[in-house]
């Protein structure tokens, strides 16, 4: 195993649990429910205006009209964590 060297501790490499509530929010990619929660609590007038309520969406490559958005694909090494890691029951 590794050493931090500045601590004298030798490096963990393997240091979350699975069965550990907090492990399966570092492994897995954002939660997705999460960040879906908004849809449907904006009025229907901002979701229309949304390209003039909220600029910033287009200019950080976000779709203003999408709802729900699309968020995107997690990138390829994110993958085999959530294959190996499933959100549990």
């Amino acid at each position: 195993m590794p050493r931090v060297v500045f601590i004298n501790v030798t490096q963990m490499m393997r240091h979350l649990k699975r069965v550990e509530r907090s492990s399966d929010q570092v492994v897995r990619p954002v939660n997705l429910e999460a960040l879906n929660k908004w849809v449907g609590q904006i009025p229907s007038d901002v979701v229309t205006d949304m390209a003039d309520v909220a600029p910033m969406l287009s200019v950080l490559g976000y779709d203003p009209w999408a709802n729900p958005p699309r968020y995107g694909d997690p990138d390829p090494s994110v993958h085999p964590s959530v294959a190996k890691h499933p959100h549990p029951p």
